[in-house]
């Protein structure tokens, strides 16, 4: 057995649900949004920001690029350029004139850039309606495990072979990372 294999993984539940799966010889894969982890999204998640808070945002750091004491920096972004460009020309004596300029040229940007979210939110939300997980650990001593979802130590684990002669022929620990797969 190569070091990264899994010989077998262990599910954590109460005792009532570990009746039910030794008498039904069935798992049940639940939706993501069943899960009790906050930071995952689920298929009612919604941005925490409108169109509006989104302008306004931008609207305040085009501003504070155009009035700063030093020049504004960026890579091929035409906000930047346009900004340095009216730095150059002193084109606003004030903010308000800024203000004014700036809400007619951003306010389409800030649309667009919510119908990009909502349709990546739609697309997520019909995909997380059909998404379906069982979760396993790879370690029966899971004091987390035990706790959480083993009714806070009451229940019990099962465990279930992993292998070439089981259902279960290549299991792949879960990897976390700041970049999506």
């Amino acid at each position: 057995m190569a070091i990264d294999e899994i010989a077998s993984l262990v599910k954590f539940c109460s005792a009532e649900t570990g009746l039910k799966i030794l008498n039904s010889q069935s798992l049940r894969w639940s939706a993501p949004h069943l899960f009790n982890d906050p930071f995952e999204l689920s298929h009612l998640s919604r941005p925490d920001f409108t169109p509006e808070k989104l302008l306004a945002g931008m609207i305040k750091e085009a501003i504070n690029m155009l009035f700063a004491p030093s020049d504004p920096t960026g890579k091929n972004n035409r906000l930047v350029a346009a900004v340095a460009r009216w730095r150059e020309e002193e084109r606003f004596a004030s903010e308000e004139e800024a203000e004014q300029v700036l809400n007619q040229l951003l306010s389409q940007i800030a649309n667009q850039q919510q119908e990009s979210i909502d349709k990546y939110l739609a697309e997520w939300q019909r995909y997380a309606r059909t998404l379906r997980i069982c979760c396993f650990s790879d370690k029966p001593a899971n004091i987390y495990s035990w706790r959480s979802y083993a009714d806070n130590h009451a229940g019990i684990a099962l465990r279930f072979s992993a292998g070439d002669d089981t259902s279960l022929t290549q299991p792949r620990k879960v990897t976390y990372s700041t970049t999506p797969p």
